[in-house]
């Protein structure tokens, strides 16, 4: 979801928003209407402000000419976007590891193959 989709459907105001993120109106003015992309840092504080319906990887599809215009800065904002979308798929993969194993022991322990020792 785009920020300004936000914005509309659930019927907030810039400035409302503004300060749950921690940022001045005029900049999530300028981030709503897609003539600024704001940092990982920003980007960060409306996902969170937002329940995580506006996500850092949304800013990706940003129009092409904002990029353009904002210069190398926006490429390592990109960059780094395209990293934190990687870093949640490697923890997507660690998650189902993790419960794969989780089940396969379960499996051993119903049938008496593993045997669980605590210490203590």
């Amino acid at each position: 979801m785009q920020l300004y989709e936000y914005i509309y459907d659930y019927d907030i105001s810039q400035a409302d928003l503004a300060a749950k993120c921690g940022l001045s109106q005029a900049s999530l003015s300028r981030y709503a209407q897609g003539k600024a992309i704001p940092d990982v840092i920003n980007g960060y504080r409306i996902e969170i402000a937002t329940g995580g319906l506006v996500s850092c990887a949304d800013w990706i599809n940003m129009p092409k000419f904002v990029l353009k215009r904002r210069g190398s800065y926006h490429k390592t904002t990109k960059k780094a976007l395209a990293r934190l979308a990687e870093q949640e798929k490697a923890d997507e993969r660690r998650k189902k590891e993790d419960r794969d194993v989780y089940l396969r022991d379960a499996k051993y322990a119903a049938q008496g193959l593993l045997t669980v020792t605590r210490n203590g």
